[in-house]
């Protein structure tokens, strides 16, 4: 399938498996396959990098997850150029955690994007796109492995094209460009005073392996990882614990009641009040 010579592999040095957002141990992988490894300590735009990538002389790079942006100096090393993926179907919800993004609105639908890199933000021509289907009780692991397996698909009919040099760039439609902003853990507090079904996305959105939605109660924080949206029992302030159950309370939202786990490390009782009081 692939007709082509696998140059190397880029990756993150192990000593940054704790601060880089899915760190993921490639060089274990490519040392199974026998292919040579890259190993980025600081920036892959520095000299050292740059020279590292350099030296192994590649016509085309792809870029399945990195979390810097790419500047000019190793943008134009490739002689065919550098392909990024981008989990959303461009030019909508260009930038940073599409994934989480496309769960805490809701999407029935994102996808995947193939895209030769330039200096913008997911804004260079695209090579291919395959749309992938959000079910209402997917959480983040079952979106990845789709849109993963949707990239594998499409690279299945890119790297042949790469081969013969005959891979496409179609323009993208920057009128129609929308974008998505950074997570940091700390907005992951829930506003209780939202919706269940809202609450629901945004709890989904940020599960496992992302940081997480959080609470407090008493000014103890309490991670949220699940919840399912609840048939009401009664009413009462938002944020408020409505019913204990043997592994679970219904809490009430702005609108709605949504049911949460048990927590281990804290009693919650009825009538307590989930917030930041």
């Amino acid at each position: 399938m692939l007709n082509a010579n696998l140059v190397g592999v880029v990756s993150w040095h192990p000593n940054k498996a704790g601060a880089v957002s899915g760190y993921a141990d490639l060089e274990g992988v490519a040392r199974q396959l026998g292919i040579p490894s890259i190993l980025i300590e600081r920036n892959i735009n520095d000299s050292e990098s740059i020279a590292s990538i350099q030296a192994r002389h590649p016509d085309v790079i792809l870029v399945m997850a990195w979390s810097q942006l790419l500047k000019a100096d190793l943008l134009k090393m490739p002689s065919m150029g550098i392909i990024g993926r981008h989990n959303a179907l461009l030019p909508q919800r260009r930038g940073r955690a599409p994934v989480s993004w496309a769960l805490i609105h809701g999407l029935a639908e994102t996808g995947v994007s193939l895209f030769w890199m330039d200096e913008g933000v997911d804004s260079g021509d695209l090579v291919a796109q395959r749309a992938v289907q959000i079910a209402p009780d997917d959480y983040p692991p079952q979106v990845l492995q789709k849109l993963n397996a949707a990239t594998i698909e499409l690279l299945k009919d890119v790297v042949p094209a790469l081969a013969e040099r005959r891979c496409p760039r179609i323009p993208q439609d920057h009128s129609r460009a929308t974008y998505t902003h950074p997570r940091r853990p700390d907005m992951g507090l829930i506003d209780w005073e939202k919706s269940a079904p809202r609450l629901y996305n945004f709890i989904r959105g940020l599960s496992h392996p992302y940081p997480g939605a959080f609470t407090y109660l008493d000014l103890r924080r309490l991670n949220i990882w699940q919840s399912w949206v609840s048939v009401p029992q009664g009413r009462g302030r938002a944020g408020e614990v409505l019913a204990v159950g043997d592994d679970s309370c219904d809490v009430q939202t702005g609108d709605g009641v949504l049911r949460i786990p048990r927590l281990a490390e804290v009693q919650i009782k009825k009538g307590d009040r989930l917030g930041c009081e």
